[in-house]
């Protein structure tokens, strides 16, 4: 038993897993621990092999977050980014395997196996029918610390947890190949819509460019068209004195009407014909003061005024510039040689094949077909832990 004053110095083999799934031990210098309590470094300790310097370890804060990472439930099978923290999760028959690891520096090198001797903080861990299995490690220039837990308490990493640990990077090496192939796969298909888009968003800018002469002409047609409204006032002004003049011209033949059946009638219907007559004469007297103080001349004159205000003619004729200025057939013409110099068809052609040569269908059957037997070597050396 080694006191708490004294750290054991043992090596950890690290998973660097090839596309096969094949470890290759990376030795470094390991200090197992229990995290230290904030405040001071400790001075170094003197072992075997080195004088190595006391790992400071991260923040409470940090390792729940981090830990975090590792603690959703659920079945799920994902690789992804959280900031600078890359995050490998997979799920296979009730077992649960999951690696969290910061301070990454190229998300696109490294596979899990390889995180454990790059990131200076990372966590590792596994669920199964109510075991659970954790290693975190934190690392510094001097040395690596690392912590095992099995179902929440710590003991020395053994022969046991390190078969554990290369079975469980073994997993997620082949969680991250899959993940790798799916995301070629729609990164090339994202080009293909890309590329569609570009085509489309060209094709829009011709129907864009037809629209705005559309717009032009539909202003010529609501020039012409209140021009015709104030046009329509004068006609609407004159047929109001046609109707009013009609109206006297109607009187006037009921009183011809009248005067003419005065020979044969008798002197009572002469008088009533008489004041009919007279009625009739008022009521033109009334229609011609009204036609009088209608006053249609002053009226057409100030509809022709702003008739003349208006001036529809040179409206028209500065849209029509700007349409001719405008050129829509040559705008036309040259978003039609962009869509050409696109070459859609070729690079469409070109994209189609190199996913078909990516075969991940296939690639990803495999990579699942070997990964259920990693899982049955991480189940065995789950089970080997008591």
């Amino acid at each position: 038993m080694v006191s708490a004053a004294a750290l054991a110095v043992v090596t950890l083999s690290v998973a660097a897993a090839r596309p096969a799934a094949a470890v290759v031990d990376l030795p470094f210098t390991i200090i197992e621990s229990r995290p230290l309590p904030a405040g001071p470094a400790a001075p170094p300790v003197k072992t075997a092999n080195a004088a190595i310097a006391a790992v400071p370890v991260a923040s409470q804060s940090e390792d729940r977050s981090l830990a975090d990472h590792c603690r959703r439930s659920g079945d799920f099978s994902n690789f992804g980014w959280n900031g600078n923290t890359m995050v490998v999760q997979t799920t296979l028959d009730g077992t649960r395997a999951c690696l969290a690891a910061v301070d990454v520096s190229d998300r696109n090198e490294y596979r899990p196996s390889q995180l454990i001797d790059r990131s200076p903080h990372l966590i590792m861990s596994t669920e199964r029918d109510g075991q659970t299995l954790q290693l975190e490690q934190t690392r510094s220039g001097s040395g690596v610390r690392t912590v095992w837990l099995v179902n929440g308490r710590e003991r020395a990493l053994d022969d046991a947890a390190r078969r554990w640990r290369d079975s469980l990077l073994a997993v997620l090496d082949a969680s991250w190949e899959a993940s790798e192939i799916r995301g070629h796969e729609s990164s090339l298909r994202g080009q293909i819509s890309s590329i569609y888009g570009q085509e489309s968003s060209l094709r829009g800018k011709i129907s864009s460019l037809r629209g705005e002469v559309s717009s032009m002409m539909g202003e010529i047609s609501s020039v012409r068209g209140q021009e015709s409204s104030l046009r329509g006032r004068i006609s609407s002004i004159e047929g109001q004195l046609s109707s009013m003049r009609g109206a006297v011209s109607s009187e006037m033949g009921a009183i011809s009407s009248l005067n003419a059946r005065r020979y044969d009638s008798t002197s009572d219907e002469r008088r009533r014909a008489d004041a009919l007559v007279d009625e009739h004469r008022r009521r033109i007297k009334e229609l011609e003061q009204e036609i009088a103080a209608f006053n249609v001349d002053a009226k057409v004159r100030e509809v022709e005024k702003q008739i003349d205000s208006f001036n529809a003619d040179a409206k028209v004729r500065e849209l029509e510039k700007r349409i001719q200025d405008f050129n829509v057939d040559k705008r036309v013409e040259d978003v039609r040689r962009d869509i050409e110099r696109l070459h859609v068809a070729d690079q469409v052609r070109g994209i189609e094949r190199e996913i078909d040569s990516l075969n991940a269908d296939e690639r990803v059957r495999a990579i699942e077909n070997r990964k259920t037997d990693l899982v049955t070597r991480l189940r065995d050396a789950m089970a080997a832990i008591r």
